[in-house]
């Protein structure tokens, strides 16, 4: 049997307006993040999908809702799963996102220096996977998380998913967050992803199955949302 996951990551946020770090902590959708939400699931009209899941965070709920909604696929099954959650920052929840980059800085250069870690994530000196990893390292909450540890429980999912696909055929679709969305493009063959800061909100990522072969064919794609507005 064949089939798709449609992983979509959630609307923007307060915390994405504002700048600030956003894992388990929540905030809700601005009004940019609901139109996105709502012209992602136009733009995904020809796509008929027999489940659809998001993470158990509220913003991916309301983006996985107003999708079903907008996308009208009918007897659709809706749920939410913790393991597509977002990678836990601790200490750094709610801080701003520069705190954080300053504390990565310090860790994988000895000193502050923003800009060249920017300069090094761009020549790909430096990675996703180092830039969490650092941050994590920082942590005196107990709660953060490291990039493993996510990859672990994303790809438990996904494979449950890619089960169901093998079994029954049929298209899923998933909404879930940035850093666990990387993990997973980390995970399968296919098309890679440059950088965490290319997956942008409402995105769409594309895991194609087909008698048991599994591959990545669509990374971080506007097409969905820009076509349903008439980009």
């Amino acid at each position: 049997m064949s089939g798709k996951i449609y992983l979509v990551r959630h609307g923007q946020t307060m915390f994405n307006q504002l700048g600030k770090v956003q894992g388990w902590a929540d905030s809700p959708l601005t009004q940019s993040g609901l139109d996105d939400a709502q012209a992602c699931g136009i733009g995904l009209r020809d796509i008929t999908f027999m489940q659809a899941y998001s993470s158990d965070l509220k913003r991916a709920e309301v983006t996985r809702d107003i999708i079903v909604k907008m996308n009208g696929s009918k007897n659709i099954e809706v749920y939410a799963d913790e393991r597509i959650r977002e990678m836990c920052f601790g200490d750094f929840e709610g801080l701003l996102e520069t705190t954080r980059k300053e504390g990565c800085s310090n860790v994988l250069l000895g000193h502050v220096d923003i800009p060249q870690i920017q300069s090094m994530i761009q020549k790909r000196i430096i990675g996703p996977k180092d830039m969490l990893n650092a941050s994590c390292s920082l942590d005196t909450s107990g709660y953060a998380e490291d990039y493993d540890a996510v990859m672990k429980r994303s790809k438990s999912f996904i494979d449950e998913l890619i089960e169901i696909i093998n079994t029954k055929g049929g298209n899923i679709l998933v909404v879930t967050h940035g850093v666990t969305l990387s993990t997973i493009i980390d995970a399968y063959p296919g098309k890679k992803l440059n950088r965490v800061a290319d997956l942008k909100n409402c995105c769409v990522t594309e895991i194609a199955v087909d008698e048991g072969t599994v591959e990545i064919t669509n990374v971080a794609s506007m097409e969905y949302v820009n076509n349903a507005r008439g980009i």
